[in-house]
C-alpha cells in the first residue's frame, strides 16, 4: 500500500510524470485581476492598467501603489485610490473619462489589446516592457518601467 502512495509523489518530485499530466497542469485556468487607476496631466486623461494573475497579489498590489502613488505626485489631479478587480472584464472597469492614453502593464500572452481597442477606440495603448512580476522578481527591471513612464509623459507633455 505504501508503494502506491509514493510511487506519484515520487513520479512528480522527479519530473517524470506522464504528458498528459503536465499539460493538464499547464492550461488550466488562470484567475486574472486588474489594478487601475484614473490620473490627469496637463487636462488630458490617462489610465494605469495592471494585469496579472492571482499569485503573489499582496506584493503586486503593493508594489502597483508604489507606482501609482508616484504618479499621483506628479500628475495634476489624481481621481481616487487604485481599485481592484477580482475577476478581471474590461466591461466592469467603470471610468469618469475615457481616456486619452492607457499605460498597460500586462504578460502579453495573457492580454490582447483587442478588447481595449473595442472599449477604448480613441486611446493610445502604451505597453509596458515588464510585468508586475518580472518587476518584483528582478527589481531592476523597474528601470524599464520608468522609460516606459517617460514615454508616456513625453507625449502628454506634447498633446
Amino acid at each position: 500500500m505504501n508503494d502506491k502512495i509514493a510511487r506519484p509523489l515520487i513520479y512528480e518530485e522527479l519530473g517524470l510524470n506522464p504528458i498528459w499530466k503536465e499539460l493538464v497542469r499547464k492550461d488550466a485556468p488562470v484567475n486574472m485581476i486588474a489594478f487601475y487607476q484614473e490620473l490627469e496631466h496637463k487636462q488630458c486623461p490617462f489610465l494605469i492598467l495592471a494585469i496579472t494573475d492571482e499569485a503573489d497579489i499582496a506584493g503586486k498590489q503593493k508594489l502597483f501603489k508604489n507606482i501609482t502613488n508616484y504618479l499621483s505626485s506628479i500628475t495634476d489631479r489624481k481621481n481616487d485610490n487604485f481599485k481592484i478587480l477580482s475577476a478581471f472584464d474590461m466591461s466592469l472597469i467603470d471610468l469618469a473619462t475615457n481616456p486619452h492614453y492607457i499605460l498597460l502593464i500586462a504578460d502579453e500572452l495573457r492580454c490582447s489589446e483587442e478588447g481595449f481597442g473595442k472599449r477604448y477606440h480613441s486611446s493610445i495603448i502604451i505597453r509596458t516592457k515588464v510585468t508586475l512580476d518580472q518587476m518584483i522578481k528582478t527589481p531592476k527591471k523597474k528601470a524599464v518601467l520608468w522609460e516606459d513612464i517617460q514615454l508616456l509623459f513625453n507625449k502628454l507633455e506634447n498633446k
